[in-house]
């Protein structure tokens, strides 16, 4: 009896054991059917989402909008042209005289490449030298100022260098050309510097395009003096540039 009871109680566990087998099996199967896709197409959708949901968070929240209600709100800005013209004025100083000191050397009788090229780059260290005394400068003298004072030595230095015949002169009187030169460029970036910062991005690329144009416009208008009177007639004009921007 006793074995027959332990038989009876096993059939009865592997019964149990069959039933869930046969549930488990039922499960797998109804989920299998109610899914409407698979795994590797359900993560689909979260990789497009994701994405789309980023580029919405950095998107503006007013839309067009309230992009057209800020630009119409925004005041029209002007730019102030006396300082693009300024610009132009200060780019005949800087830029044209060494185009013409080669051929002033010429005329003086100096022709050695070599020796001409050495006495221009003098005048640009001695440009450099006193740019870097700027911040000096600025202590004891306002803008317009050290402004007139630069202009004043640059327009000295290219009268001495016109009028100069010999080569140890043309040197000194292109070194004192040199110094107004240096100090001539910060003033305007000073000047800049003080356009209100709405107007300043425009008024600066404009002034310093302008500035650029006035090599090639500037040549246009001296290239008559100077094949009538001489490169040192074209300084001549330059220095009388510098004078008339001080008045």
């Amino acid at each position: 009896e006793d074995r027959r009871a332990e038989q009876q109680a096993h059939e009865r566990h592997q019964h149990d054991l069959d039933q869930r087998q046969q549930q488990q099996d039922a499960g797998q199967l109804a989920d299998i059917k109610g899914r409407p896709i698979g795994r590797r197409q359900q993560q689909r959708p979260q990789r497009v989402v994701v994405p789309f949901a980023l580029i919405a968070t950095r998107m503006p929240t007013g839309g067009v909008t309230d992009t057209a209600h800020r630009t119409a709100d925004t005041p029209r800005i002007s730019i102030p042209f006396r300082l693009p013209s300024l610009g132009f004025l200060v780019g005949v100083i800087l830029y044209l005289p060494a185009i013409y000191f080669p051929f002033h050397f010429r005329e003086a009788g100096i022709e050695d490449p070599q020796r001409i090229s050495l006495y221009i780059v003098l005048h640009v260290i001695a440009g450099a030298a006193s740019a870097s005394l700027y911040g000096r400068v600025r202590v004891r003298l306002d803008i317009y100022q050290s402004l007139a004072l630069a202009l004043g030595i640059a327009a000295v230095g290219l009268g001495l260098t016109s009028l100069s015949s010999d080569a140890v002169a043309i040197v000194i009187a292109m070194v004192v050309f040199g110094v107004g030169l240096g100090l001539i460029a910060p003033n305007l970036f000073a000047l800049l510097a003080q356009v209100p910062e709405q107007q300043r991005p425009r008024t600066v690329g404009l002034t310093q395009g302008i500035r650029y144009l006035a090599p090639p416009v500037g040549v246009l208008l001296l290239e008559p003096i100077a094949r009538a009177a001489g490169a040192d007639a074209a300084i001549m004009t330059i220095a009388a540039v510098g004078i008339l921007m001080i008045i």
